[in-house]
């Protein structure tokens, strides 16, 4: 149990680790992976951490199978980094996945929830990678957006549901 500052468990430079069935509550970033590579976290719980449930930074690629991202800042926080979340569910988030500059996410078989006019699933920068996936559900309430994407000039690309991103 983490008291809301630092990272709960910070991988640097490393390569091919896994994690599972672990429990962390209440940190400043649950899991915060930099330059580490083909990690895996598998049955993770993340829950109530006032930054990022799952960050990287300058991390080519992790995988993240059947995690929980609950009650963060955001989710998903990719910057500079490619992060593949596979039958996960993100949920109660301010900020459901933050792409960050240069990063990237690939979502499959998971669930995203976003509550409240200031929520969004995907919040993205300008200078962002990719988003993918596929076989999603997709829960909205309160008014929250399904996508946001900051411009360089003038306002933000916003987009309330999946089918007006889509066109």
């Amino acid at each position: 149990r983490q008291t809301t500052s630092g990272n709960a468990i910070h991988l640097q430079r490393t390569a091919g680790l896994e994690f599972r069935n672990m429990k962390v509550i209440n940190a400043g970033q649950g899991f915060y992976s930099e330059e580490a590579s083909d990690c895996y976290f598998v049955d993770m719980q993340v829950e109530s951490c006032s930054g990022a449930a799952y960050a990287a930074f300058k991390t080519p690629t992790n995988y993240y199978i059947r995690c929980l991202a609950r009650s963060s800042g955001s989710g998903l926080s990719p910057n500079s980094s490619l992060m593949v979340w596979r039958n996960g569910v993100v949920w109660g988030n301010a900020k459901s996945v933050d792409v960050q500059s240069g990063g990237s996410v690939i979502i499959h078989n998971s669930v995203l929830n976003a509550v409240g006019s200031n929520a969004r699933i995907y919040t993205l920068a300008s200078s962002a990678g990719t988003v993918a996936g596929n076989h999603n559900l997709y829960v909205r309430e309160g008014d929250a957006l399904f996508y946001q994407k900051a411009s360089i000039a003038g306002g933000n690309d916003l987009y309330p549901r999946l089918a007006d991103w889509q066109q």
